[in-house]
C-alpha cells in the first residue's frame, strides 16, 4: 500500500511540475515583442483577414482566457497548438520528426554506454596510470565539447572526406540500399559525395 501511495504521490508531484512549466513558458511567450498573427498573415494584410486570424486562434481574448482555452485544448482535446513557421500542426510536426529524434537519442545512449562503461571500469582498474589519465581527457572532452561543433566536425568528416554518410537528412536503409557507395557504402570518396548531395536522395 506504501508504494502505491508513493507511486501516486510521484505522479501528482510530476503533474504539479509540468503544469508549472505550461504555465510559465506560456506566460513568458506573451512577454516577447511581435505579433504572432503578423507573423502568421505578414505584415501588410489587410486588418479584417488579421481580426479573423486572431479571432480563430483566439488571440483576441484577455490572456488568462486564452490561457484557460490552451489548457481545455491540451487536456481534453490533446491539441499542442499550431506551427506558425511550418504552417501545420504542432502534433504532426511532433509525429513526423520523432522517429529520427528516437533513433539519435537510442544510437547515442548505445554508443555513450558502450564507450563508457569500458573507460570507467579500465580507468578503475588503472587508477594515476596513463589509462586513467586519457580516460578523464576523453571523458572531460566530451562534455567540455561544444555539440554543434562536434556535429559540424563528424559531417566534415564522414560524409565530406570519407564520402560514408549523406550531407543532409537521415541514413534510412532505403538510402543506402539504393545508393550505397555516396550514402552509406564507405568507397565513396569525398568529392564524390558533394557531387551527389543534391540529388533527391540526399535531400
Amino acid at each position: 500500500m506504501e508504494k502505491i501511495l508513493y507511486i501516486l504521490r510521484r505522479l501528482l508531484y510530476g503533474a504539479l511540475i509540468l503544469l508549472g512549466v505550461i504555465t510559465i513558458v506560456f506566460f513568458i511567450s506573451h512577454l516577447v515583442p511581435g505579433d504572432a498573427t503578423l507573423a502568421l498573415v505578414g505584415p501588410d494584410a489587410p486588418q479584417d483577414i488579421i481580426d479573423d486570424m486572431r479571432a480563430k486562434f483566439g488571440l483576441d481574448k484577455p490572456l488568462l482566457a486564452q490561457y484557460v482555452l490552451y489548457l481545455k485544448n491540451l487536456i481534453l482535446n490533446r491539441n499542442l497548438g499550431f506551427s506558425i513557421q511550418n504552417q501545420r500542426e504542432v502534433a504532426e510536426e511532433i509525429k513526423r520528426y520523432f522517429p529520427a529524434t528516437f533513433e539519435l537519442v537510442t544510437v547515442a545512449m548505445i554508443f555513450a554506454v558502450l564507450v563508457a562503461v569500458p573507460v570507467g571500469i579500465l580507468s578503475a582498474v588503472k587508477k594515476d596510470q596513463w589509462e586513467d589519465h586519457l580516460g578523464r581527457l576523453i571523458a572531460l572532452s566530451g562534455i567540455s565539447m561544444p555539440i554543434f561543433w562536434l556535429g559540424l566536425l563528424l559531417q566534415l568528416l564522414f560524409a565530406y572526406y570519407f564520402g560514408w554518410t549523406p550531407l543532409h537528412e537521415r541514413v534510412t536503409l532505403d538510402v543506402i540500399m539504393k545508393h550505397p557507395s555516396s550514402c552509406g557504402g564507405g568507397t565513396a570518396g569525398g568529392s564524390h559525395s558533394f557531387q551527389l548531395r543534391g540529388d533527391d536522395y540526399c535531400q
